[in-house]
């Protein structure tokens, strides 16, 4: 489960409160994802968090060993993830939603030190962008993919050709814009996957999903 934005990195105790709340509310063996958000608003103007914000932030997500913690920076500051990984070098840091290009993805790579790269297949230049990526990288890939079902589906079968597959993210706050774009919808099944839709006659496979119920 992934939840974050809202103001969250702002107020300490709410966060220490929520992310307590939510542990409890999680059922054994499930995973946390926060994703902060590279902005808040702040009076109705949004900005950026300061060096501090964030350093007392990831101190408290410490405490809670989330599986990732998602693009907190602003996303052409490489250099920042690589700065906070070196103090809190026990969290794992996930980022690429916002990269449009190869080149910005091999720079996301040699110049910060995150964990997980989060390709949004609508931004980064298609599948001829992630299989560049899926070449150059043995890190672990897990495709940016919140708001449709078309975009769902198409990174279910990205993922489908990765030699290990951990998690798709699938929006389970299903609006008329997520389910319009397709004729036929996915669903998450209670085992916490979603099936590969497969093609006439060939087999169906299924990968293990995170979903942000925000």
């Amino acid at each position: 489960m992934k939840f974050g934005w809202g103001g969250f990195g702002m107020d300490p105790g709410l966060d220490r409160e929520n992310l307590a709340a939510i542990r409890d509310a999680l059922p054994a063996g499930h995973q946390l994802m926060v994703d902060p958000g590279w902005y808040v608003d702040d009076g109705g103007r949004p900005r950026t968090r300061t060096a501090d914000q964030i350093r007392t932030m990831l101190s408290i997500l410490s405490d809670f060993q989330p599986y990732w913690v998602e693009d907190f920076v602003h996303p052409e500051d490489f250099g920042q993830y690589r700065s906070f990984k070196a103090e809190f070098p026990g969290l794992r840091f996930a980022a690429g939603e916002q990269q449009a290009t190869i080149w910005d993805f091999r720079r996301l790579l040699t110049e910060s030190d995150i964990d997980v790269l989060q390709p949004d297949l609508s931004r980064c230049g298609g599948l001829t962008v992630a299989l560049a990526l899926r070449a150059e990288t043995d890190r672990e890939i897990v495709t940016h993919s919140w708001l449709t079902d078309l975009l769902h589906a198409y990174s279910l079968h990205f993922l489908a050709t990765l030699p290990s597959v951990t998690w798709v993210e699938f929006n389970v706050a299903q609006s008329e814009l997520s389910r319009g774009a397709c004729s036929s919808r996915l669903a998450l099944e209670p085992d916490g996957t979603v099936a590969v839709r497969p093609e006439s006659g060939s087999a169906s496979r299924s990968t293990r999903i995170s979903y942000d119920q925000s």
